[in-house]
This record gives C-alpha cells, sequence and structure tokens, in this order.
C-alpha cells in the first residue's frame, strides 16, 4: 500500500506522499494545459507549408589564375644587427 496508516489517520510519511503526489499531478496538468495552449498545431494544418522565400545570388563566382608565387626575399624577417662582442 502506497500510503502508510497509523489508527485510522496518515503518518507524517504518508502526508508527505500524498502532497507529493498532488504537487505532481497539479504541475503536470499545468505543463500540459500550457504546452496545449500555446504549443503550434501539428503538421497538417492549414498552413502546412511556409511560404517561398525568393534568393537572388549576387556576386557570380569566376575561377581566376593563381596569384604569383611570393618571392623568398619578401618572405624573409628582418633581423636587427647585433652588437660585436666587446
Amino acid at each position: 500500500m502506497l500510503l502508510h496508516r497509523r489508527r485510522g489517520r496518515l503518518s507524517a510519511t504518508g502526508r508527505r506522499r500524498a502532497a507529493l503526489a498532488a504537487l505532481a499531478a497539479a504541475i503536470a496538468l499545468a505543463h500540459l494545459w500550457l504546452a496545449q495552449a500555446l504549443w503550434p498545431p501539428p503538421l497538417g494544418g492549414a498552413n502546412a507549408m511556409p511560404a517561398r522565400i525568393a534568393v537572388a545570388f549576387v556576386h557570380t563566382l569566376q575561377p581566376q589564375a593563381p596569384p604569383p608565387p611570393a618571392s623568398r626575399r619578401a618572405t624573409r624577417v628582418a633581423t636587427t644587427p647585433r652588437a660585436a662582442p666587446a
């Protein structure tokens, strides 16, 4: 038996369980009511498919020749001259 009885009355544990069950039932009913009230209608309703979006490509990609390779001198890192040991 889910509820414990002691001399015709519910014990503290039984009252807690009953209160928890009532709270869970109230929360479940509230969630179901809100979901039914706020959720969109299921597929196949009056507006099953959304309106199409007009799309246009603004820029056409065209193949181009790759840039010429950089010279070796341009890729070296400039170094500062070191002072001569004293």
